[in-house]
């Protein structure tokens, strides 16, 4: 027998649905009426995108735009094809007064065109594309209005992108794991470029129990290990002992030669490798082993390390073997590892004085002739020193450069300096120094008609110098341009947490700007949660710098890095 109890719930239950149905119809159709379009007919939206150098019909100024744009790396390929080389999709956003903001992809942006369908008909409506890279940062940008959609219609725009200038990541280089990507502490990054602008960043690594040497290639696309295993396990130091503060240089065919301290031998001592296109090998036999290259008896600590035209390294360190810290120097001549000029690489070596000297830093002239700057307390106060190898011996650059208060010469202690040559071969040496009462980066460089070490720009090694903050500024990193300006780059705790700073100096106006808004105050470059520290710095033929750091954001130390995509 049937349950009539239940027939009539069900015959409620039916009449409910069909009531709510009634409900929900009613309320769509005043919907529509009110917003005066019927959801149901709906068109598309052809996409057309236009990259600069495609926005003129003069064709010189079309070539121009784009060899601009191709060689400061923002398109690719033959002259004609602007497809971006960095960029990953696209994204375009649908909005109207009565349509709200709608954002469709990602889409492939190689085409150069994309069909955004489901739009409902009526007019007014304005698209904006978004070009990212991987990192979902937006390169290139632009914008329509006044578009029409009729229903089941193509309406066809064309947006004309602009290219945003920004410090931008290389595969998610600057946040999360960056190019390090491990679970020890990754610190004391040491960058260069190949020819080709790519990175390749060196740094001391805890993963495998003991700090190591790792090193890491960007191909264009990903961050790849130089040879099996560079990254990871032993690294390219590969040994039972600590393996420390690595520096980093490229020959001319880009294969890296890494030198750095390690305490294997029981003392520490500087060992170097270099990359042969297949293994890491020593340069002559142990270089890194043993004794290493320094085989002193004191320790062999923070190596500096150049090339010379063949691809030979000279290497700078600091030393105890002597009765105190000073700065040695050695040269590898093809067979051996040489000292330039007797004794600099024992007794006192190129600093030869009373005080301690540490932390040197090693630029090569067109010659192949070393100039070397460190921190020294010969005066009783830590300042800069500096000198050259002239062919024959060890000298100062002007008067006093490398005795007394050396080029620093004031009140404060100046310390960790960075060198580099600009391009008629001068020294220009940034530092920082706490002579007004907290650390700031002073920079000066030899002016050789005038035979002085002058300032660049006011105050540029006095007052605030230019960093000029409330923060505490330090350990810099200097490098030079393809236009012969100075680029620094330094940590910074004005934010509330250490970030990276960097600046440019511009010689037409005399001072030190930031690159891009913001690059050397607030959240700087690095732009994270996290303690940013101890920039190396690079800057490609276009004269984009890039920048790689400690950054702890991820809740261990890691390496990260960006790029500047403005040029000059």
């Amino acid at each position: 027998m049937v349950n009539m109890s239940n027939k009539r719930d069900i015959s409620t239950s039916r009449n409910t649905a069909k009531a709510a149905l009634m409900a929900l119809l009613l309320v769509s159709y005043l919907l529509s009426c009110s917003s005066g379009i019927h959801h149901s007919q709906t068109g598309s939206i052809a996409v057309k995108l236009i990259f600069p150098s495609d926005s003129t019909s003069d064709t010189f100024s079309a070539m121009a735009i784009h060899e601009s744009l191709l060689m400061e790396r923002k398109i690719s390929a033959a002259a004609g094809d602007t497809t971006c080389w960095e960029c990953e999709s696209a994204f375009f956003t649908i909005s109207s007064a009565n349509y709200e903001a709608t954002t469709f992809g990602p889409f492939s942006y190689a085409d150069r065109s994309a069909v955004v369908s489901g739009i409902p008909e009526g007019s007014g409506f304005s698209a904006s594309a978004s070009i990212r890279n991987v990192s979902g940062e937006a390169l290139f940008a632009g914008s329509a209005t006044g578009i029409n959609v009729a229903a089941d219609q193509v309406a066809p725009v064309s947006i004309i992108l602009s290219y945003s200038k920004q410090w931008v990541q290389m595969n998610n280089s600057a946040s999360d794991v960056g190019i390090s990507s491990n679970s020890g502490d990754s610190c004391f990054a040491s960058l260069a470029l190949d020819a080709s602008g790519n990175p390749v960043v060196a740094w001391q690594d805890s993963s495998s129990g003991n700090d190591e040497i790792y090193i890491k290639r960007w191909t264009g696309s990903a961050w790849d290990e130089i040879g099996a295993g560079s990254a990871s396990g032993g690294g390219v130091s590969n040994n039972n002992g600590y393996s420390d503060w690595p520096s980093l240089a490229l020959d001319s065919s880009g294969n890296p030669v890494v030198a750095w301290w390690d305490n294997s031998s029981g003392n520490a001592e500087i060992y170097i490798k270099r990359w042969t296109g297949s293994a890491w090998t020593e340069i002559g036999a142990g270089s890194a082993s043993g004794w290493g290259i320094s085989n002193s008896s004191g320790y062999s600590m923070d190596p500096s390390l150049a090339l010379d035209s063949s691809g030979n390294p000279v290497v700078a360190w600091d030393d105890n073997s002597s009765a105190e810290g000073e700065i040695y120097i050695k040269r590898w001549d093809g067979s051996a590892w040489v000292e330039i000029g007797a004794g600099s690489a024992s007794g006192g070596g190129i600093s030869d004085n009373v005080g301690d000297s540490w932390y040197p830093s090693l630029a090569l002239d067109s010659s192949g002739n070393p100039v070397v700057a460190w921190h020294d307390f010969s005066s009783l106060s830590w300042e800069i020193y500096v000198k050259r190898w002239n062919g024959s011996a060890w000298i100062e650059i002007g008067a006093g450069s490398a005795s007394g208060g050396g080029i620093s010469n004031n009140s404060g202690e100046s310390g960790f300096p960075s060198l580099a040559l600009d391009l008629a071969g001068n020294p220009v040496v940034a530092w920082q120094d706490n002579s007004p009462g907290n650390y700031e980066i002073y920079v000066r460089r030899w002016n050789p008609t005038g035979g002085v070490w002058e300032e660049m720009g006011d105050n540029s090694a006095s007052g605030g110098g230019i960093s000029n903050n409330s923060g505490e500024s330090g350990l810099p990193a200097i490098a030079i341009d393809s236009s012969g300006n100075a680029v620094v780059a330094w940590d910074d705790n004005s934010s509330t947490n250490r970030e990276i700073y960097i600046k440019r100096f511009n010689p037409i106006m005399g001072g030190w700007n930031e690159i891009g808004a913001g690059s050397a105050s607030g959240v700087g470059v690095s732009n994270n949660s996290g303690e940013s520290e101890i920039p190396s710095l690079a800057i490609d033929s276009f004269g984009n710098p890039v920048v790689a750091w400690d950054d702890n954001s991820s809740g261990n130390v890691e390496i990260y890095l960006r790029r500047w995509n403005g040029g000059h």
